[in-house]
């Protein structure tokens, strides 16, 4: 994971709801729609995780996997 990142929410996103986005393969083209989708919306804020990188930070995954509301695995 090279880090967990936070987009901008948009304007009418609740700041309590997080969803979190981890992501196993490089260029996974459905989850990397519904993590747009969900921003684009903007119910929820966002983060992703993605385990593809080199170099994977998961003490910081994990924080953030206890952090969320919810947590997709792609």
């Amino acid at each position: 994971m090279s880090s967990v990142s936070d987009p901008p929410a948009a304007p009418a996103a609740r700041q309590g709801r997080v969803v979190l986005h981890v992501l196993t393969r490089a260029d996974d083209g459905v989850a990397l729609e519904v993590v747009q989708c969900q921003q684009r919306q903007g119910l929820v804020t966002v983060q992703v995780a993605d385990l593809a990188s080199p170099t994977p930070d998961y003490a910081a995954l994990l924080e953030a996997i206890f952090a969320a509301d919810t947590v997709a695995v792609w």
